[in-house]
């Protein structure tokens, strides 16, 4: 590959601009059927043998009796009730299944909540390649080490459909480096390292924390984890950190690491204490994929409210690394939505790109934030939508000067460097290779005020009653500005909608337009030949002949 090209092929899902109602926990079908049958579980019960009509009382039993079938395949189902869990080991082979109504076996994860506990007493889980924990709540994790809930050092489990709640990692004893940004303990309620390739799907990660270490909620390091369809909900990093390693308000993506990192929702996470990546923190050759998320109302006390992304580690006595080359090192950032982000000097709220990184970043639209930097890194930069002003500075010798093709500038793009700008967009003049004048965005937003706001606690939810007609099924994945707080819609329904978190004593709500362009708009396209950008941020393609620049090709075309 060379360096900044690269084909983005991203579809959309149906339904929604990010497909976005099927994101977080969800009822699915028990799967596989296992080799060696099930076992079942009911808070409170005696005297039981794992039975459906003679249940263990105790997810520890149940365990301890699958471990009894070593080769073969059990199924664990756990009634909704309160459970003590307590580095309770997972276990190849076997499958945790929760939500469940005692006698008759229906499930409801919502209805039949499963919670699994350590009380603060410890991890709730030890980790197990090939194990499924599916439709529990994981809480009161809490350890003065690395994962908060669980650990997985080069195991890899399957995690889906579970909440993650109030988990944590305190800060290391004795706490005196020599200098900031040392590693610290990382991942308050998951630490995936070390060839980790878990599938993390369908989770709420709601307001774990680090007190001293990267990833308020997820913290991946040297791993490939895959994490899609999740929501992070106001989880913290580095609440008690005097020397600026925490990094990641919800995820830290670090040392080697190259996840998927897909439609998920990051939602009002902070990174503290002058750390960078409210959001998200991608650094140290770290190559993710991130694609097709949404990122609002997250804070970083120091960069990038939502998004921070540096090649190198802080060096201090230590010579710099060589940059890797392209085939091995490249970030994809790829058809994502930041929002309401903000950073502390308010020059970088939807991102910092920064510290020699190489990245593509194409299809994004970035809206209402606290600025966007891109600094002294190889970038390629194109059919992008920036509402907000834009700087571009700073290089270094031998890296690969900038490309800035097919994007629409709406406020400033300021640049103190030597690149290649062209095919763009702007109300101000960018130069004779590009165009001046007004991007006509399609009017698809709506202020509305709500009749009744309900919060539901099971789901995390609350659900915004309209007059009937109103809500609209475009709104799906949209940000929504209420007075100073901001969230996302998960579900339109005929009455109305749901957002994340509670939001339950507001009554008027701004649903954010899609920024798709109308056809009016003043229109180019270089970018579809030059650098191998194929879709834009639906999926659709571009190589129709309807050419124009910014995220989306003709969105008013539904």
């Amino acid at each position: 590959m060379k360096a900044g090209l690269v084909s983005v092929l991203w579809v959309a899902q149906a339904g929604s601009l990010w497909g976005m109602a099927d994101w977080g926990p969800r009822n699915e079908p028990l799967q596989p059927p296992p080799s060696a049958g099930d076992l079942y579980v009911v808070s409170g019960a005696r005297l039981g043998t794992g039975t459906r009509e003679k249940p263990f009382g105790d997810i520890g039993e149940a365990v301890q009796a699958a471990a009894g079938k070593p080769g073969r395949t059990v199924r664990i189902l756990v009634a909704g009730g309160h459970y003590r869990a307590v580095n309770l080991p997972l276990r190849e082979g076997v499958s945790l299944w929760g939500g469940f109504q005692a006698g008759t076996w229906s499930r409801d994860i919502f209805q039949h909540r499963t919670v699994l506990d350590a009380f603060g007493q410890g991890r709730v889980f030890g980790c197990a390649d090939g194990a499924v924990v599916d439709g529990v709540t994981v809480r009161g994790g809490r350890v003065r080490g690395l994962g908060g809930a669980l650990l997985c050092e080069g195991q890899s489990p399957v995690l889906r459909n579970n909440v993650w709640e109030a988990n944590e990692t305190l800060g290391p004893e004795p706490w005196k480096p020599r200098f900031l940004h040392e590693d610290a303990n990382d991942g308050g309620a998951l630490a995936c390292r070390k060839g980790c390739r878990a599938v993390i799907e369908g989770n709420l990660f709601y307001r774990n924390r680090t007190e001293n270490g990267r990833g308020g909620a997820v913290a991946i390091t040297q791993a490939a984890p895959r994490l899609e369809r999740n929501v992070f909900l106001e989880n913290d990093a580095g609440l008690a950190d005097p020397m600026r390693s925490s990094d990641g308000g919800a995820v830290s993506v670090y040392d080697h690491a190259d996840p998927l990192i897909r439609h998920n929702a990051f939602v009002s996470n902070r990174a503290l204490n002058k750390n960078d990546g409210g959001g998200l923190f991608v650094a140290l050759w770290a190559a993710p994929r991130i694609e097709g998320n949404v990122f609002v109302n997250n804070y970083a006390d120091d960069d990038a409210g939502a998004l921070f992304v540096g090649g190198q580690k802080h060096h201090y006595d230590t010579p710099f690394d060589p940059m890797p080359p392209a085939s091995k090192y490249q970030v994809l950032i790829l058809g994502n939505r930041f929002s309401g982000n903000r950073n502390a000097s308010f020059n970088s709220g939807a991102f910092r790109i920064t510290m020699e990184s190489r990245v593509t970043f194409a299809n994004n639209v970035v809206a209402e934030n606290s600025g966007a930097y891109f600094q002294r890194s190889e970038l390629t930069v194109a059919h992008n939508t920036f509402l907000d002003a834009v700087l571009l500075t700073e290089t270094k010798q031998g890296l690969a000067a900038p490309v800035l093709v097919n994007n629409i500038f709406w406020k400033t793009l300021r640049w103190d460097v030597e690149a290649r700008i062209e095919a763009n967009l702007s109300r101000s003049d960018l130069g004779p290779a590009n165009l001046r004048g007004d991007a006509a965005f399609t009017p698809d937003g709506a202020m509305v005020m709500a009749r009744r706001a309900r919060y539901r606690t099971a789901e995390y939810v609350t659900e915004i009653q309209l007059e009937p007609g109103l809500a609209k099924g475009e709104w799906v994945g949209r940000p929504v500005q209420a007075g100073d707080q901001w969230t996302v819609v998960r579900e339109v329904r005929p009455q109305g909608f749901t957002v994340w978190g509670n939001h339950s004593r507001l009554r008027s709500f701004r649903i954010e337009p899609s920024y798709a362009i109308r056809k009016e708009s003043a229109a180019v396209d270089r970018a579809v030949e030059a650098l191998g950008v194929e879709t834009d941020i639906r999926g659709a393609s571009r190589r129709n002949g309807r050419a124009d620049v910014g995220a989306y090709e003709w969105g008013d075309q539904r």
